[in-house]
């Protein structure tokens, strides 16, 4: 062995028994050419180099976060980290680095061979306890009004033929991944590209794909003539139109066709009130509740809410009828089968339809029969499968009390002068008095 061999054994050999007494003697310091982010923390204790990079972040922390949006063509957010809820984690930042000791450290000074550098990224955290981020709700905002709103799916039939059209689906914050791309943006250009994500269809497009065929259909007939209660008819029925009910989800007549008033465009036609014939705006337009509660029927949907005339209509059978009256009587229908359906009205001068889209069951059939009650005819819907009655169901009974109102008295004769006629001979008949029929 040459002599500086054996000079450089001994030296290594003197330096690792002096390890012991020398580790005792000073703390853990970070190694050398180590950056913690962009700050040089190289042999500096644990506390020194947590001081060291709040220092650095007391000034960082005022720059601000840009967040844009190319598709929604946002102009640029800016926030500071503390206005997202984001702060500095010195304590873990520090705790990643890699430490010293005193025989890396002789070994360094004997070979003079210097280690590569090293970055370790810098740790944040949210400052909320919840560990939940605070996105500035400007922010939430902003991207809210900019992204396009969802078109619904509809449906529509032609010539026999069923047409389809997907839900187009809106654009959200995606907020998971924008607290994750916030983060990342700190150890880099302090940019984030706003995250957005479809929201979820209300009519998935492998669902919309069931409605396929007629599953019901029930047609009324009205004068065309009469052309304020045909405009009523038309305008009503076209709010009823094309909608799309998953499994489970209810049509409200009334929300769906709103307060018939002049302005909206309803006419003042023929009304019962009271059970009595008279006129009122929207006059018409319960033959587009019935037809539709008809068509429902028949194709075995959930009747939630319905009520009869107060005198029978025309256009259906006793017990068939459906009126309504904005704010007070409503028709409400819901999809009780497992897959989705669709309302379709078809308004032509004379004649109203309406039809049931989906799935059908092909041994279902259904029947709607009536049996003479007190005062009306109560209502029972049976469903067979393959000939073989499955269900009777009781759809309630229709009780048309204009029919029993006493008649009007005649008008008293004229009094000789000086004669008071005694106020039990003018005071009109006690009657009920329901709500309007519409």
């Amino acid at each position: 062995m040459s002599k500086a061999k054996l000079a450089t054994v001994l030296v290594l050999v003197g330096i690792a028994a002096a390890i012991p007494i020398t580790a005792m003697s000073r703390p853990a310091t970070v190694k050398p050419n180590i950056f913690a982010g962009s700050v040089d923390v190289s042999g500096l204790t644990t506390e020194q180099a947590r001081l060291k990079v709040r220092i650095w972040w007391e000034n960082e922390r005022k720059r601000t976060i840009e967040f844009t949006s190319k598709p929604l063509r946002l102009s640029a957010l800016r926030y500071t980290p503390g206005q997202v809820g984001i702060a500095l984690d010195d304590v873990a930042t520090v705790a990643q680095l890699p430490t010293d000791n005193a025989f890396d450290g002789a070994q360094q000074v004997v070979t003079g061979i210097k280690p590569a550098k090293q970055e370790f990224p810098l740790v944040f955290r949210w400052i909320s306890n919840s560990g939940e981020n605070l996105i500035p709700p400007d922010l939430i905002w902003a991207v809210e009004k900019a992204a396009p709103a969802a078109e619904p799916a509809s449906v529509d039939y032609q010539n026999g033929a069923i047409l389809l059209k997907k839900e187009v689906a809106a654009m959200q914050l995606d907020r998971k991944a924008l607290t994750a791309a916030t983060l990342a943006s700190l150890q880099d250009e302090w940019q984030v590209e706003i995250p957005l994500k479809e929201a979820p269809k209300r009519v998935p497009d492998e669902e919309l794909e069931k409605v396929r065929e007629v599953v019901s259909s029930y047609t009324t007939r009205f004068s065309a003539a009469n052309r304020p209660r045909a405009t009523n008819i038309r305008l009503a029925a076209s709010f009823l139109n094309r909608l799309v009910l998953m499994p489970g989800e209810r049509v409200s007549y009334n929300d769906s066709v709103g307060q018939r008033t002049l302005k909206r465009g309803f006419k003042v036609a023929g009304v019962y009130i009271n059970g009595q014939h008279d006129t009122g705006v929207g006059g018409g337009i319960c033959q587009v509740s019935t037809t539709m509660y008809n068509a429902a029927l028949f194709a075995n949907l959930k009747v939630v809410r319905r009520q009869n005339h107060s005198l029978p209509v025309p256009y259906v059978p006793q017990g068939r009828d459906a009126t309504v009256d904005y704010g007070n009587i409503d028709l409400v229908i819901e999809n009780s089968m497992d897959t989705p359906i669709a309302l379709m009205s078809e308004y032509v001068p004379g004649r109203l339809t309406f039809r049931i889209l989906g799935q059908k069951d092909p041994g279902q059939s259904v029947k709607v029969i009536q049996t003479p009650a007190k005062k009306g005819v109560t209502t029972f819907r049976l469903v067979y499968r393959d000939g073989e009655l499955l269900k009777r169901e009781s759809l309630g009974r229709s009780v048309y009390y204009g029919l029993y109102l006493p008649k009007p008295k005649p008008k008293p004769k004229p009094k000789l002068p000086g004669v008071t006629a005694s106020a039990s001979e003018t005071a009109p008949p006690a009657v009920p008095v329901p709500h309007p029929d519409e």
